[in-house]
């Protein structure tokens, strides 16, 4: 009895051990400016993320080829829609969080409209009465309150991510109404639909970057780092944060201390690629080349026209 307990005990120490550990590290990150992605676990994310590109390059890409090919414009719109609306609650609470009652009530406003006259959010009302979305989550909570980054982590099929961010995920799934769906089958369905949608909205960008990038990893590892200081600053990135090749480019703002970033408009991530967001890529052979996902796809750039 007596080596069971201590067995146990020492087991108890070593997981709060390890949890101070990882909790240390996202708060000293967060007291130092870093223009460095802290990658300790490299060899490690590296083999998922080449699983993860065999697996997007098999199964996830065709599949969200075929369905931009198979369904109208209208109806990949309105998906989309449908789940930036479920989205509401973990925008909401963010939104509390860091004390932006503003958006608050544009993220109410929105939900309301949506889901009645816009049929269950399929149809965006709000935005067409000027009420634009604001792209929130639990982790940009975190970091507006400086909480560092902390590791950089690379999930299996679900991409890249850190440290301060799992915890954001974590508390993220709790606000999804999804996870509170007692069918597993349409739980499954729903969060199918979701990545092969998000799936979608990158595939002209992810080419973008295999192509013209050296090295795939770097190149996801440099954008995701890029979009969540976007959003955590609301695109109003500190100069000191930027890589030195976009800080030697900013205009009159950087001279305050600030750089202009164009807003994202959707976090959710295949393979480790942000939905919307500003990605510079230096290659010797192709020289600076800037990808700007938040810019529409030909289909979709033809009916805003």
């Amino acid at each position: 009895m007596t080596s069971r307990t201590s067995i146990r005990s020492s087991r108890a120490t070593s997981c709060l051990m390890a949890a101070a550990l990882f909790f240390g590290s996202l708060s000293i990150s967060g007291c130092a400016v870093q223009r460095e992605v802290w990658d300790p676990a490299e060899p490690v994310n590296r083999k998922i993320h080449w699983f993860n590109e065999r697996v997007d390059q098999n199964v996830l890409e065709p599949v969200a080829r075929g369905y931009d090919y198979v369904f109208p414009s209208f109806v990949k719109r309105g998906i989309g829609n449908f789940f930036r609306n479920l989205g509401t609650p973990s925008y909401l609470v963010s939104d509390l969080v860091q004390l932006k009652f503003e958006q608050a009530g544009d993220h109410t406003a929105r939900f309301l409209l949506n889901t009645t006259v816009g049929i269950v959010g399929l149809v965006d009302v709000a935005k067409e009465m000027g009420i634009q979305h604001h792209e929130e989550d639990f982790g940009t909570a975190l970091g507006y309150y400086d909480i560092g980054p902390g590791p950089y982590i690379v999930l299996p099929i679900l991409g890249p991510s850190n440290g301060r961010d799992l915890i954001g995920r974590v508390v993220d799934s709790f606000l999804d109404p999804v996870s509170y769906i007692p069918d597993f089958w349409v739980q499954a369905g729903l969060r199918a639909t979701n990545g092969i949608e998000t799936r979608r909205r990158l595939i002209d960008a992810i080419d973008a970057g295999r192509e013209s990038s050296l090295d795939f990893y770097t190149f996801i590892q440099s954008s995701h780092n890029q979009s969540r200081l976007n959003l955590i600053y609301d695109g109003k990135v500190p100069a000191e944060l930027l890589p030195p090749e976009e800080e030697e480019t900013t205009g009159s703002a950087e001279e305050e201390g600030w750089t202009e970033v164009a807003p994202d408009s959707s976090t959710n991530s295949v393979d480790g690629a942000p939905a919307n967001f500003k990605a510079t890529n230096t290659n010797p052979k192709t020289g600076t080349q800037t990808i700007n996902l938040n810019s529409p796809t030909a289909e979709e750039a033809g009916e805003q026209k």
